[in-house]
């Protein structure tokens, strides 16, 4: 289950107890009708695409309740810079692929283990950034066990996700709505 239906839980148990009295929508950033999803009932619900609502109606949803209206994603993916310029504005270097890294929220495997195949198995220059987010234990346990290796650099929460992913050649993170359509 995905956090952010955790909310919609909530919601949809607080509008039951009659503790909410203005109408409740949730939206969603999944290209697919999750788990447990069929057991909410808010107002109205905003999705990726129109191709989910039969499969949202299959679950029980009213389709007049289903507005495909897409993710909506923050201005500040919406970049103009060049990668040259996303990799001056980061302090990443300029020559050779660079390879982004995020573990998300709920964590994206073993990224020591990734971190490790992907300096094994790359060629020529290259690099890679690993975003960890709010996840301390993580950035430190990755920045200790990469500290003097100069390709690999390790991020925690950062407001500039997309200046990184306009930065890289390849990223690598979870399959997640939301993140997939900020990448995109």
């Amino acid at each position: 289950m995905t956090p952010h239906l955790y909310g919609m839980e909530a919601l949809t148990a607080a509008k039951k107890r009659g503790l909410v009295s203005v109408p409740v929508y949730g939206v969603l950033t999944d290209y697919t009708c999750i788990p447990f999803f069929a057991e909410t009932a808010l107002n109205g619900y905003f999705i990726p695409h129109p191709e989910l609502i039969g499969e949202m109606v299959d679950k029980g949803i009213p389709k007049e309740r289903l507005f495909p209206l897409g993710i909506p994603v923050s201005a500040r993916f919406n970049l103009n810079e060049t990668k040259a310029q996303a990799r001056e504005k980061t302090g990443l270097s300029q020559s050779g692929e660079l390879y982004l890294v995020m573990s998300g929220g709920v964590g994206c495997g073993n990224l020591s283990e990734l971190c490790d195949e992907l300096l094994c198995r790359a060629s020529g220059e290259f690099s890679v950034c690993v975003i960890t987010g709010r996840n301390e234990k993580l950035r430190e346990q990755l920045s200790g066990r990469y500290f003097d290796d100069g390709r690999v650099s390790v991020l925690g929460f950062t407001e500039k996700v997309g200046l990184y992913m306009r930065a890289a050649d390849v990223l690598i993170s979870k399959a997640g709505g939301l993140s997939s359509t900020e990448a995109a």
